[in-house]
């Protein structure tokens, strides 16, 4: 029986990045890869309900099948250029009337954050919330959840390869879609932790390193962090 409101977070994971290949599965630590890291900030989360990695077709992700497989992690292999496919063939899998859509080149992600966001997401009864919109969370802390017939729509009418390959630039920008931009007190957005190049895996481990390895920290000990780090 399916729960009536279901939280179903998809991460988004795959090796063939152009600019970082294999970034996601590089060690942030001794122990884990980045990916790893990530799913153990993730089930920090009380709101979600099911956690799912929506990997693509390409040969190289199998090493990503493989993790998956190995840490007993569910999911799903679609489309490496429809990333929006990809995307509603996971949900159609594992089912979901809320979406959380988190991508792996964010490993810092701040499960209290999430869960304030998805009960803001009830509160107002949208149907696309995200940090984004407008940034005033570091880059790194991204968040998007839409409702499944926000989802279900997009796939629906996006017409071009732009839209098929991002998956939630045509949410944001409908004019048929109610959006809603959740915004900090404080501006934060010049506060890098993602993962795009080489340096910023370098950063990620300095980052890891101040905080003694330790996954479980918020957003208010990496603005603390970064006071010390600039």
């Amino acid at each position: 029986m399916v729960k009536k409101n279901k939280v179903l977070c998809i991460v988004q994971a795959r090796m063939g990045s152009k600019r970082f290949p294999g970034k996601v599965l590089k060690y942030i630590d001794k122990k884990r890869s980045v990916l790893q890291f990530l799913i153990e900030r993730l089930n920090k989360s009380k709101l979600i309900d099911q956690l799912v990695i929506s990997c693509s077709d390409n040969s190289k992700d199998k090493k990503i099948i493989d993790f998956c497989k190995k840490n007993k992690i569910n999911y799903f292999v679609g489309s490496e250029k429809n990333v929006l496919d990809r995307y509603y063939k996971t949900y159609k899998k594992f089912d979901g009337n809320t979406i959380v859509r988190i991508t792996s080149d964010c490993p810092f992600i701040d499960a209290t954050l999430l869960d304030k966001m998805i009960k803001k997401f009830f509160e107002k009864k949208v149907d696309y919330l995200s940090n984004t919109i407008i940034r005033t969370f570091p880059h790194g802390l991204d968040i998007e959840i839409f409702k499944n017939t926000t989802l279900e729509f997009a796939k629906k009418n996006v017409t071009s390869l732009y839209d098929r390959e991002h998956v939630t630039p045509f949410m944001k920008r409908s004019n048929k879609i109610n959006s809603y931009n959740y915004k900090n007190k404080k501006d934060f957005s010049d506060i890098r932790v993602t993962l795009d190049y080489r340096y910023d895996l370098a950063n990620l481990r300095k980052i890891l390193r101040k905080l003694n390895f330790n996954s479980d920290f918020t957003l208010k000990n990496l603005i603390n962090l970064k006071k010390v780090l600039r």
